[in-house]
């Protein structure tokens, strides 16, 4: 059953105890959803409308304080389906060696294994519609030392889960989803240790408390640890804050075009000729590091997706060179002074910046270093509701330039090595000190991840292994904010797959109310 609550409230008049309460209904909290056995009594809350509302919307306003960032409201959707409407569609399980410690990355690694996820990949990516890969760059791109290729899957039907299921969650007797039911606070027992209900409100004044046997947060990785910390009724820390972990490690994938290239005369014609005529997906091919040269780095891992737009039909390789050199300020001052047919720019038509002459362009997507420092705090100005707004302080530091910076200067080697061409590389990734660029460029995924970091005790994060927070025994969190670090991989199908792990553990441990 799906309930729009500004229409009716009649499903609350009951009284209705239900076995598990979901706030969210994104890919985790719908994901789960369906994934709990029918004899459990599921209620979905979602504080949005069916499509998007400005008055909803609203209450994700935020500050930003730390890296430049998209706008709170901008990178995330408060409507039934979730952010789900942004998904471009991208599909890659987080690599094993995600999971481990290693010691060059402080505060990395998980207190659960990749082996636990495993047995739920096929199932999350039927969930998806995962149905096929990204085009490479094939027999062109030869095996290169230390940069191995790897996939992406694509989910080009599934781009709003909220059109795929709702008709199986309208039908479903166990589920009730309520719309524009907005969670305003989590009511704990006398000794603080077990959640007794939920308190939820429409945008017409109507409070009402719902009694619950378990709750999952799956509101996403700036709200879950907003809601937490706005909930201090009762521990004025706030929910799962006892060593003030709520909001910290807030990491992104950073999203940053670092260089250009131009091919060789051969590779450059075996592309043009690959290359489907109109086709929306540029060929990309896909490399990330090896252990070792991670080790010998000291980088996080990282996708590096070299783009082929296929710009300089007619150009040879040597006009390209010379061209190229054109678009630095150096190089131009040499040719200049040096008055060479070789290097003089002053009368080339050609030369405009340097992108027309680039046969593609080499974006890296980073994993970024789990930081205590990099946080979501909780702002003085607050919503409709009397909660207090967001306040981010992203922060990008020495390991990821470090990667960037590795990771351009390798593949401008393997580029000469193998013959394949020449690689700009920018100014702001080889000069260690400089900063990361803002916009206009991507800067990041919209991939909010840490906030509510698993681990092995409370000391250093805010769920355990079954993200379950600790201190209350029948409170959890969903999504990619309990991923104590997140690799380079786009978090949805491994939210997908810890929803459904999550899921089967709460089958085992709840009791239902009813047959």
């Amino acid at each position: 059953m799906i309930v729009d609550l500004d229409q009716s409230t009649a499903i609350l008049d009951a009284g209705t105890r239900y076995d598990i309460c979901i706030c969210g209904s994104g890919f985790a909290g719908i994901a789960l959803a369906l994934r709990l056995p029918s004899s459990l009594k599921v209620l979905i809350l979602e504080g949005g409308g069916a499509g998007y509302e400005e008055r909803s919307q609203a209450v994700y306003q935020g500050r930003n304080v730390g890296h430049a960032y998209f706008d709170l409201n901008a990178t995330r959707l408060r409507q039934f389906g979730g952010t789900s409407a942004l998904w471009s569609g991208w599909c890659r399980p987080l690599d094993d060696r995600d999971f481990v410690s290693q010691a060059h990355i402080p505060n990395s690694g998980w207190p659960i294994g990749a082996e636990a996820l495993a047995p739920y990949r096929a199932q999350a990516e039927a969930f998806l519609d995962v149905r096929e890969h990204l085009a490479d760059w094939g027999q062109a791109m030869p095996d290169l030392s230390d940069l191995r290729r790897i996939e992406f899957a694509w989910s080009s039907p599934t781009l709003r889960i909220a059109d795929r299921y709702q008709d199986t969650l309208r039908e479903s007797p166990n589920i009730d989803c309520l719309l524009n039911a907005n969670l305003t606070d989590i009511r704990l027992s006398d000794d603080l240790s077990h959640a007794v209900s939920v308190e939820v409100r429409n945008y017409q004044g109507m409070v009402r408390q719902i009694e619950v046997g378990n709750v999952v947060l799956a509101a996403g990785g700036l709200e879950n640890p907003r809601l937490l910390l706005n909930f201090n009724k009762q521990r004025p820390e706030g929910l799962g804050n006892a060593h003030d972990l709520v909001g910290r490690y807030f990491h992104e994938h950073p999203h940053f075009i670092a260089g250009n290239f131009i091919l060789d005369d051969e590779v450059a014609y075996r592309l043009a000729r690959a290359q489907a005529p109109g086709t929306r997906i540029l060929l990309t091919q896909f490399l990330t590091p090896s252990d070792a040269f991670m080790r010998r780095h000291e980088t996080l891992n990282f996708a590096m997706r070299v783009v082929h737009t296929n710009n300089n039909q007619g150009l040879d390789f040597s006009d390209k060179l010379r061209r190229l050199l054109c678009t630095t300020s150096v190089t131009r001052a040499v040719g200049d002074a040096l008055d060479s047919d070789s290097l003089h720019c002053r009368q080339d038509p050609f030369f405009n910046g340097g992108d027309a002459l680039r046969d593609g362009y080499i974006k890296l997507v980073s994993g970024s270093g789990p930081n205590p420092d990099s946080r979501v705090t909780l702002d003085d100005e607050r919503d409709q509701f009397g909660l207090r707004r967001a306040q981010l302080d992203w922060r990008l530091g020495a390991i990821e330039k470090r990667t960037f910076r590795a990771a351009m200067m390798e593949i401008a080697r393997q580029f000469v090595a193998h013959d394949l061409g020449r690689v700009q590389i920018y100014d702001w990734v080889l000069d260690k000190d400089a900063p990361f660029p803002g916009f206009p460029q991507e800067v990041a995924g919209h991939h909010h991840m840490g906030t509510t970091r698993m681990a092995a005790g409370p000391e250093t994060g805010v769920v355990d292994s079954d993200q379950r927070v600790f201190g209350i025994d029948n409170l959890f969190v969903a999504g990619c904010s309990v991923f104590p670090y997140g690799g380079h991989a786009n978090p949805t199908l491994t939210i997908v797959q810890m929803a459904m792990r999550l899921a089967d553990h709460l089958a085992r441990v709840s009791t239902p109310s009813r047959v």
